[in-house]
């Protein structure tokens, strides 16, 4: 045989011959059809009937003699034998003529076209008289169509799960290529078990089947990758797999491998006949024959494709193509010229790619018979009984998170939405969770069933879930709006929110690789349309960081402009694509190239005013920015006070972002440029319906900054009076207890010496301590709890104070006016013995009590300096010798306490420093925990961006804060134990201010 096809190859010189071996290898094929198809039909006029209305007639069945098809050609010229197998194929009475005429012949073939026809089952080019006349070519085509409809068809119907209910059942009915879909219920007495795979995404019989054989392949271990029904089966080990996959014990697939193809495919035909009952439709030569196509110049690409060997495949794409120029001219002297050159050559080619010499000749069995053989072993599967346990899925594979409900059978949304629905609102939310949850398992099982395929068959598989959620999903659309409007939500509400979410964003995810999916050079093209489309964009909602929306605009401004420029070139690009591949198929479906030219018309229309938007939209988020920097301000600025410290620092802040910055002066600018480009929407008739809305927006950002900047004026002059006051308060505060310390001092010294008190400095310092308690009640209104308990309870302690002082002095009315106090004779001594007295206090490194002990060094050097040293006299209590010593110590107290008080005052210059740095860090932290609700809300609207700038800056800042913070309270330190050795004050203490320093780090660091 190998011998004979060499010589007819080489032989083939003229178009006429080549004629003649298509011709053969035509018939080849149609007797090949033809036995395969007898076989099949034969195998179901020999079951009994599988319909309800067959079964109530079975005495009229069993008189029937089972029939047999010996010609396939002749025997279905009477239309009886059409009759009965569809009679069986469908479970249905048929009517028919009795009688051998012509008239009785062409009627039964008429109703039984008919009834196809009724079925929905396109019959293309299928007459009466063809099939009377036994045409070969329009037998096969409708039995391979009755094959196909009825028997493939509705096996391939099985491949989904017994328990899972479909979500998407209308799928089927848009399913117009899909003639099993569009059957009425009668026509099948077989109910599906759930809605097919290939009903919901339009994938075909065919396409469901292989996936099964992929499966039943996948189980046996065996990985042939099987991509058709044709070569993929030429070795009998694909066979072989299924056999082992449905009877393990039937099967050694390690012998398949020692065989050759003849042997693996005797050996499971005879297994598959002998041990599944399957009838044998096939013989090993109809799989393992010699091929080649209609056409051979035209073939050779779709040959090499299959060649495993590389240089197999060069070899091949070497073989010439008749130029289309040559095919137009038909039979002409060109044509005859051209194949007189290069057929010799071609079949000469074949020959070599596909192996004579080897024990199969061509790679290409006939994929109808395949199909139709393999759906019995289908059908094996289908009927076998398996524990519950080892029962087979299929290819798919199961939901991947269990519904919480059971839905009513043949579930959709507007039986949720409907108000006849007796349900409350949280089992209706489940309900649409629970079919939102199996919409996007079946998403997920639709675009992993097209894995590996042509661009065309995902893309279709894609939109056809996509039309069919769109049009189901509209009933509980108004649910989800108010759903989203509710500002709590319920658990099944937030469950049907986050399921939304989900598949909607996968939906979006599958859109995007379907555009970076297309052929070159259309997916150049796709993603310039992406990204034009992303700078056209509508801004969602409002969002919370107004920064970020401002310079997203910008960006977006400066994006469009580029792919404004570029999209000359891009529409080229989209014109002179070809759409066909060099067999004439297309590349693209005609709906992809629409969408793609409808979204450049959408581009083209929506950017010639869609910049103004982006400019508005930029300027409006700039001021609503600036608005929201200064409010944040005026809150911190507005709130109760913690110290005066935090005050100038507040009003440190103030002058700087108002004097440095000119944040006001910037936002009364943007807010003018704003009005400026709103004005465009009254020019431009596309953008005229938002004027209004724009208009309002303005107004109201107007009226805003108006607010805000008169806020800012208040703030400063309310921060300015309380640090005033403050500062006022302190200087009184530590000037009384100064005196009063001093006065209760002296009153419990001697009684000979005990001072007196004049009306005029009571009456002096009582004005003082009045004033005192205003500016102290006042600053009690302005600060925090805690610094105004602290307030608060310092007052009471000196009206307490100040109440005993007075009641226990007594007054003399002899003294001079002006002093505050006197003794009766001027007592040096005493003076110098409270002044020893004052420099042993411990004294704590406070800004409080080294402000009140400076004042008290003051008061005692203040009353040394008014002694009159040439005017004291020796007395009893004071010798001459005594006296003298006195008079030349005298200055050596002034000079110590003057060291003293020159102590205190760097002690507090250093402490006042300490004091502004711990409230810069306390200031730092309510900015910190400001911008982390702000980020905490951004990131709740929409996804986060990796590290905001704005928290960088500010961590560093706050770095930097608790550095400085640690460096001075450990110099402050140092200064203590240095004055500890040389200084008069003998008793100084730091702890206080340590325990301070130690907390506020430890804050900062937790914020």
């Amino acid at each position: 045989m190998e011998n004979e096809d060499w010589i007819i190859c080489e032989t083939l010189h003229t178009v006429t011959e080549l004629n003649d071996f298509v011709e053969l290898y035509n018939v080849e094929q149609e007797q090949i059809q033809k036995r395969t198809f007898t076989n099949w039909v034969n195998a179901q006029l020999g079951k009994t009937p599988r319909g309800q209305n067959l079964a109530k007639n079975s005495i009229v069945a069993l008189k029937r003699p089972p029939c047999l098809v010996v010609d396939l050609f002749n025997d279905f010229c009477d239309g009886s034998k059409l009759l009965d197998l569809l009679e069986v194929m469908s479970g249905q009475r048929i009517s028919r003529e009795r009688g051998r005429g012509m008239f009785q012949h062409r009627s039964n073939i008429e109703k039984a076209l008919a009834f196809l026809k009724k079925k929905s089952i396109k019959l293309v080019n299928i007459n009466i008289p063809d099939i009377i006349d036994g045409k070969p070519s329009i037998i096969l085509g409708l039995i391979w169509t009755i094959i196909l409809q009825y028997h493939i068809e509705e096996l391939a119907s099985s491949l989904s799960f017994d328990s899972r209910q479909s979500s998407m059942e209308s799928l089927t009915s848009l399913d117009s290529r899909s003639t099993l879909s569009s059957r009425s219920a009668s026509s099948s007495p077989v109910q599906p078990r759930a809605s097919p795979l290939h009903a919901r995404f339009r994938v075909s019989a065919k396409k469901a089947l292989l996936l099964w054989v992929r499966e039943q392949c996948h189980r046996a271990g065996c990985s042939i990758n099987v991509k058709d029904f044709k070569a993929s089966w030429r070795s009998g080990v694909v066979f072989l797999a299924i056999l082992y996959a449905l009877r393990p014990d039937l099967v050694d697939l390690s012998r398949a491998r020692t065989r050759s193809n003849r042997q693996n495919l005797e050996e499971a035909f005879r297994i598959a006949e002998r041990e599944l009952r399957i009838p044998r439709l096939l013989e090993p030569d109809a799989v393992n024959r010699c091929v080649v196509d209609a056409l051979p110049c035209e073939s050779f690409v779709a040959f090499s494709d299959n060649r495993e060997s590389e240089n197999e495949r060069r070899h091949l794409r070497s073989i010439p193509r008749i130029p289309a120029a040559v095919r137009a001219a038909g039979s002409s002297t060109h044509l005859c010229v051209f194949v007189s050159e290069h057929v010799t050559v071609s079949v000469r080619l074949i020959m070599d790619a596909c192996d004579v010499d080897a024990d199969v000749d061509v790679r290409d069995p006939d994929e109808k018979s395949i199909m139709t053989y393999v759906a019995q072993f289908l059908q094996y599967s289908r009927d076998l009984p398996l524990p519950e346990e080892d029962m087979q899925t299929q290819y798919l594979t199961p939901p991947k998170s269990p519904s919480p409900i059971n839905l009513p059978l043949h579930y959709t949304p507007a039986i949720s939405a409907s108000p006849l629905r007796q349900a409350t609102p949280d089992r209706k939310a489940q309900e649409v969770t629970c079919w939102l949850a199996q919409a996007y398992d079946e998403l997920l099982e639709g675009w992993d069933s097209t894995e590996g395929e042509s661009y065309s068959e995902r893309y279709h598989v894609f939109q056809t879930f996509l039309v069919s959620f769109n049009e189901q999903r509209r009933p509980i659309m108004p649910l989800l709006t108010a759903m989203r409007r509710s500002p709590k939500l319920s658990d099944e509400q937030r469950a049907l929110r986050e399921a939304w979410d989900t598949l909607t964003e996968k939906l979006r995810e599958y859109k995007v690789e379907l555009d970076r999916s297309l052929p070159p050079p259309l997916d150049a093209v796709a993603r310039w349309l992406l990204r034009a489309e992303g700078a056209l964009a509508e801004e969602e909602g409002d969002p919370q960081d107004h920064g970020r929306a401002a310079d997203e605009a910008k960006e977006k401004q400066e994006l469009l402009k580029v792919c404004l420029e570029e999209m000359p070139q891009q529409v080229k690009t989209f014109q002179s694509f070809q759409n066909l591949d060099e067999y004439g198929n297309m590349v693209v479906p005609a709906d992809k190239m629409e969408e793609l030219k409808r979204r450049f018309t959408g581009v083209r229309v929506t950017a010639k005013y869609h910049g103004i938007k982006l400019e508005y939209r930029e300027h409006r988020h700039t001021v609503l920015d600036l608005l929201g920097q200064i409010r944040t301000k005026l809150r911190v600025w507005k709130r109760p006070y913690i110290s005066p410290e935090a005050v100038r620092v507040l009003l440190q802040e103030w002058h700087e972002l108002v004097n440095t910055q000119e944040l006001t002066s910037v936002l009364e600018a943007a807010l003018h440029k704003l009005k400026q480009i709103s004005e465009k929407y009254s020019s431009k008739s596309a953008l005229a319906a938002d004027y209004q809305h724009v208009s309002q927006q303005v107004k109201q950002l107007e009226e805003d900054t108006a607010v805000v900047l008169e806020e800012v004026t208040a703030a400063k002059g309310t921060m300015g009076r309380v640090l005033s006051a403050w500062d006022s308060y302190s200087d009184g505060l530590s000037s009384l207890q100064a005196w009063l310390e001093q006065g209760s001092a002296a009153l419990s010294g001697p009684t000979g010496h005990r001072p007196a008190v004049t009306s005029d400095s009571v009456a002096e310092w009582g004005s003082r301590q009045a004033h005192l308690n205003e500016v102290g009640n006042f600053l009690i209104e302005s600060t925090d709890a805690q610094s105004s308990r602290s307030l608060a309870e310092e007052l009471r302690r000196l009206n307490m104070h100040w109440a005993e002082f007075v009641k226990k002095n007594t007054f003399d009315n002899v003294t001079e006016p002006g002093a505050d106090v006197q003794t009766r004779t001027q007592d040096p001594q005493g003076l110098i013995r409270e002044a020893t007295l004052i420099l042993k206090e411990p004294l704590e490194t406070m800004a409080g009590p080294l402000r009140t002990y400076r004042k008290r060094i003051q008061i005692i050097m203040r009353k040394l300096k008014d002694v009159d040293v040439d005017t004291l006299a020796p007395s009893p209590e004071c010798p001459a010798d005594q006296l003298q010593k006195l008079k030349l110590a005298l200055p050596n107290v002034m000079q110590t306490l003057l060291d003293a008080e020159q102590m205190c005052m760097e002690l507090q210059h250093s402490v006042s420093g300490l004091d502004s740095r711990l409230a810069e860090l306390l200031h730092w932290e309510t900015e910190a925990r400001e911008l982390y609700q702000l980020l905490r809300a951004a990131e709740r609207q929409q996804h986060p961006r990796g590290q905001d700038p704005r928290a960088r800056v500010l961590i560093s800042r706050g770095l930097q804060l608790e550095g400085q913070v640690v460096t001075e309270e450990q110099d402050l330190q140092v200064m203590v134990m240095t004055n500890q050795k040389s200084s008069p004050v003998r008793y100084l203490h730091a702890s206080a201010m340590q325990d301070r320093v130690r907390a506020a780090v430890t804050q900062s660091q937790a914020s």
